[in-house]
């Protein structure tokens, strides 16, 4: 359901050097100047945790661990389901009407103790409660179809398998199927990067140790095939 800290930082660190990059650029379009581009893992660590650190920083609010839970919002997290988790999006009003109605409680949301976020985020043990009672009887399958044609966002948390099987994965082609020379066809991470008119591809699998030898030693380099053969024959490359 979701990345690692670490996971998050380094793909943050990403998204803000590449937008640092770009303003860079433009700052040069328009100053002929160019500068030093400078972000870090820890910096963007900080930076993605800006509602903890503005929890703190406006009222002195210690965050404490949430799970799957959200700070702010509820019910917003995975519930256990027959065959696994599934993760709810009840949090608005609207949705947790919605949501009542379906599960055949629509008392609930006139309840004092369920009607507004902040109260069931003040209840939330019993809100959850009334939620896995609904779920614990149910498969992943059967809650997102009930839940997604009563219009309340929902969806299976998939393990590994689930993930790559998965039909939408499968149509944006996040995952290839290449020709390895050794090993025959393995399936590899695609791009999550699609573009309309120049589309990104993995077309290429890593190389096989000293397979492109020849092309860099004679034809960028410019050796001799000679050279190349008793370079490999003493072991040098």
């Amino acid at each position: 359901m979701s990345r690692t800290p670490a996971a998050r930082s380094l793909a943050g660190s990403g998204v803000f050097a590449a937008f640092g990059i770009v303003c860079a650029y433009i700052a040069r379009q328009r100053t002929g100047e160019g500068q030093l581009v400078d972000t870090s893992l820890f910096d963007t660590s900080i930076a993605l945790s800006l509602v903890e650190s503005a929890t703190f920083l406006a009222g002195g609010e210690l965050p404490a661990p949430l799970g799957s839970t959200h700070r702010r919002n509820a019910p917003h997290g995975a519930f256990r389901v027959k065959d696994g988790y599934i993760a709810i999006a009840a949090d608005s009003a609207h949705f947790w009407r919605r949501f009542c109605q379906i599960i055949g409680k629509p008392e609930l949301a006139e309840d004092a103790k369920f009607a507004t976020t902040a109260a069931r985020r003040t209840h939330q043990a019993e809100t959850a409660a009334i939620i896995q009672g609904w779920t614990a009887e149910r498969s992943k399958a059967q809650v997102v179809s009930i839940l997604a044609e009563g219009g309340v966002p929902a969806a299976a948390v998939n393990n590994v398998a689930e993930m790559v099987s998965d039909a939408q994965v499968q149509a944006r082609e996040m995952f290839v199927e290449l020709e390895h020379p050794i090993y025959g066809p393995v399936k590899i991470t695609g791009t999550p990067l699609k573009l309309s008119e120049t589309p990104g591809r993995v077309e290429h699998l890593a190389p096989l140790p000293g397979e492109h030898n020849e092309e860099i030693f004679i034809g960028l380099l410019g050796h001799s095939k000679a050279e190349l053969i008793q370079w490999q024959e003493e072991g040098v490359i």
